[in-house]
């Protein structure tokens, strides 16, 4: 991946997270990333793609972070409690960076394609 597509992922990724998905349009994900709207529409046709690209790149964290646990030899009690406190101390360490939780805005992926987008995501659709 290009670091201008890692850059534009990361950076709406955080803004997405801080703002909501609704209240962040692509001149400040440009203005962020550091490039102009004809680089942002080159990668991404779309804001919903990005967004789409964004969680798959949220997601792979905690995916990798799960993988390592589940290949640990720990007891399955202590693998269930490492499994939640990976979503845990990446909320914590993001408010302690912001100021507040990641999950206040969640519901700004309400609308009907954002749901569909998330519901393709786990079910290992995207």
């Amino acid at each position: 991946m290009s670091d201008t597509k890692q850059r534009l992922i990361e950076t709406a990724t955080d803004l997405f997270l801080g703002k909501g998905y609704g209240a962040v349009g692509t001149v400040e994900i440009c203005s962020g990333a550091g490039v102009n709207k004809g680089t942002f529409y080159h990668f991404f046709p779309s804001k919903s793609d990005l967004l789409i690209a964004a969680i798959k790149h949220y997601t792979v964290s905690f995916r990798d972070k799960f993988e390592q646990i589940a290949r640990t030899g720990a007891e399955p009690a202590d693998k269930l409690t490492a499994l939640f406190n990976v979503p845990a101390e990446a909320n914590r360490a993001w408010r302690d960076t912001n100021g507040f939780a990641q999950v206040e805005h969640l519901a700004s992926l309400g609308t009907a394609k954002g749901a569909r987008c998330v519901v393709a995501m786990l079910q290992g659709g995207l």
